[in-house]
Order: C-alpha cells, then structure tokens, then sequence
C-alpha cells in the first residue's frame, strides 16, 4: 500500500486573500445603531461615544488590556450594554474584520471565560491555608508540590485571604483538597528568573474574566462623511479602527494575547452524573468550558507559529533576563537604563535568510492580521525586511531553552521575543499566571 501522505499544517486563524475595500458606510451605520441603542443608558453613552474624531488616539490608554482600570472614564463597560447595542457594535467589528478574524476575537472572549473558570476553581475549591516558605514571596522555580512550597496554617478561606492582603503582606495561597491544585503568579522577577506569588483571592474581583470588562468606545461623525473611529478592548486584546476624512483607515495600534493556549487536562471533580442528575450538590453547571476543553490546544495556528518564528533565533540575539525591566502596566519587558535594541548585539530582519524572515514575519502579521483581516500587509512586510531589529530573552540560558513543543508551552517556562523598526514594536512573551501542581 501506498505510505500515507504527511500530515496537513495546521488551518491559519486569519489567511488574507485578496477582498474589497472596507464598507465604511455599512460599519459606519452600524456604530449609529449601537449609539442609538444606548440612548436608554445615558451614563453609557456618555462615557462610549464622542464626536471629536481627533480624540480617539490621545484617549486611547492600555491599561484595558491587562486589567489594570477596571472603569475607565472614557470606555464603556459592555457588560452595561443592552443586548441589541452589544449585536450592534459586533456587526461593526465583523465589517471591519474579516470573517476569520472575529471567530478568533470570538474564541478569545471564550478564552477568557475558560480562564475565569482556572481562577475561580482555585479561589474556591474546598482545600486549606498555606503559607509561603519564602519570606520574599519568590516561588522556587519548577513543578513543586504545594505543601513543600509553605505550610499550612489554621484558617479559612476569607481568613486566608485577609492576611494576604495585610500590611506587609502574608504571603499566604489556598491548596485545594483536590486536584486540580493551582498556584497564582505575580511578575517575574527578572534578576533571579522567579515569580512572585499572586493574590489569588483578589482576582476574581479586580481581574474577573467577563463581559464588565470588555469595553468600547466610538468617535467622530456617525451621520454624515467625516472621520469617524472605534476601539474594541478587554483582557488581552485591542482593536483600534480611525476612518479618516482623507479615506485612509488606521487600525493601529492592535493586542493579542491567548491564555490559556492549552488548557489544563486535568479538571475540578464531577458533582453530576453524565444525564446532568445532581449526585452531591448542584454545581454540574460550573467549568463546563473547563471539561469541554481540557487538554486541548485552544489556539493551534498561534502554537505552531510560535515554534517557527523560534528556529532563527541565535545567542547573538539573546539579551539576558536580567537586562530587562517587567512592566506589568503593559504586560511585557523594557530594556534597563533606558537602553534600546540598537545597544546590544541583535539579530538584522534585512540579513536573515528568506525562509528564517517569512517564519518571524507569520509571526508577526498573524496578530496585525487580527484587525487588518483581508486586507493587505505587504508595506509593514517590507518595512521590518528593510528595518527590523529582533532580540529575545528567557529565564534560561539560551543553549537551553527554545520552544520547539507543547510540552514546552506547559511546563513553567518564560520567553520574550521583540522586533522593532524605527515606527513598529511587535512582541510575544510565553509566561505562566496559573501554574498546576502535577504531584
């Protein structure tokens, strides 16, 4: 028998084939029907909507995206959204991206949802107070069992959490009785690879993952033919669209960010039988994302891209951790002392290899894909061939660590990679918030 034909590469998330021009008057209409909607919530519409156009790049603020105002002044909430504004608004975003492109800001949403579930069954699953064995609040590095990681001491949950938000803190987590038994993260410190222990009791209020912390802002003429914009943001994604009076469209700057990217396998016990008769209490309605999803990879184009974009990179354009800064109010790495790329040795986009180029560019245009949908993107292509500038980091020694698996992306891991140009900065960072116990 004839061998069997290799296995097919994984279905982009967002291909860009040749299309038409953005229907502005259809998006435009749209975002006249989603103002309209929210007539009935003035308090709303007054916080969403503005008719200065020019206002939209000078508002526009990142701490939506990693959760750090969770009620900004000139953002509406959409979760204070009626329904048929909500519909509005996506019909907009759907015009404005492609049709792959808001299924994945769809499955993102679905994303932060199955996230919410990690964090919840962590914060309230039956289990006991521990506290950290480490007076600094640094947590070992690797897979280590909870009960070697602190010791328990008598309290209850609430109890638990008061002395982790005390002053200096406790530095005091919650160790379920059950697997699956997970570990909350702060930053990484970046002299010693470790990150700090996070207040897993706090989450569920300041970084809860629903629909109170999606938000949306609309600019400009709504009526007539002048400029006009709209930004959609929430965790870990940011779409910007400006329609200018000169015909142009900006649709910069754009975030995205996957957590998780696979999802834990192992899931919290089932209260219910497979019929959905209750056979301890009535909680078989909760992480059902969790259980549909477990094991899975919720982003495999992104997995597989990740990968390839990693095969270029050298030790001459590593930048050892300790060299950088972790700026948790955007989420990612700053070089120290105010040093740019330019002062370290650094990979040259324009001397890479064709193949090595088209692997790190994927990388790149899968997330200005995201908000340029089928659109071209040949001149920001060209652009970082004839500029960029490309360094990465990790908590390891670059001879060892390079991710190449998903056992890579599982494990507890960090990786940053960073190109510029002289206008552009694009990077993704691979780091671990939730980590599971597998003991």
């Amino acid at each position: 028998p004839s061998p069997p034909p290799p296995p097919s590469p994984p279905p982009p998330d967002c291909p860009s084939p040749p299309t038409p021009e953005l229907n502005k008057t259809a998006i435009r209409g749209a975002l006249r029907t989603f103002t309209k909607e929210l007539a009935n919530v003035p308090d709303v519409l007054n916080k969403t909507y503005f008719a200065n156009a020019s206002l939209q790049l000078p508002q526009w603020h990142i701490c939506t995206i990693v959760q750090q105002c969770l009620d900004p002044p000139i953002m509406g909430r959409i979760g204070d959204m009626p329904p048929k504004a909500v519909r509005a608004l996506h019909t907009a975003l759907h015009l404005a991206m492609s049709d792959d492109a808001h299924n994945l800001l769809l499955k993102q949403m679905h994303s932060n949802l199955l996230l919410g579930e990690l964090q919840d069954w962590a914060n309230s699953c039956p289990g006991d107070c521990y506290e950290l064995r480490d007076a600094s609040g640094q947590l070992e590095r690797g897979l280590v069992n909870l009960t070697d990681r602190g010791y328990k001491i008598p309290a209850n949950r609430t109890e638990c959490g008061d002395l982790r938000a005390a002053e200096p803190p406790n530095y005091t987590f919650w160790r379920c009785y059950e697997k699956p038994r997970l570990l909350h993260k702060a930053n990484i410190d970046t002299e010693t690879g470790r990150y700090g222990l996070g207040n897993i009791f706090k989450e569920p209020h300041i970084h809860a993952r629903n629909n109170f912390f999606d938000f949306a802002s609309v600019y400009g003429d709504l009526v007539g033919e002048g400029p006009f914009g709209f930004r959609f943001s929430g965790h870990h994604l940011d779409i910007n669209y400006g329609f200018k009076a000169d015909g142009s469209v900006d649709d910069l700057p754009v975030f995205l960010g996957h957590n998780p990217l696979v999802v834990p396998g192992t899931t919290p016990p089932v209260v219910r039988s497979h019929d959905d008769e209750p056979i301890v209490d009535d909680r078989g309605h909760e992480y059902l994302s969790w259980r549909s999803f477990a094991g899975l990879s919720m982003f495999p184009r992104a997995v597989h891209l990740v990968f390839g974009a990693a095969r270029p990179l050298n030790n001459q354009s590593f930048i050892p951790l300790k060299m950088w800064n972790s700026t948790s109010w955007w989420g990612g790495l700053e070089l120290k002392s105010g040093k740019n790329i330019k002062d370290y040795p650094h990979l040259d986009m324009s001397t890479m290899e064709e193949e090595d180029f088209g692997e790190v560019w994927e990388l790149i245009a899968y997330t200005l894909r995201f908000s340029r949908g089928h659109r071209g993107t040949e001149s920001e292509k060209d652009l970082f061939r004839a500029q960029g500038r490309l360094v990465w980091t990790s908590d390891h020694p670059p001879e060892e660590y390079m991710p190449s698996s998903e056992a890579d992306l599982l494990e507890e891991n960090f990786y940053y990679v960073r190109a510029e140009t002289d206008e552009w900065l694009f990077f993704v960072m691979i780091n671990h918030k939730l980590m599971m116990e597998l003991h």
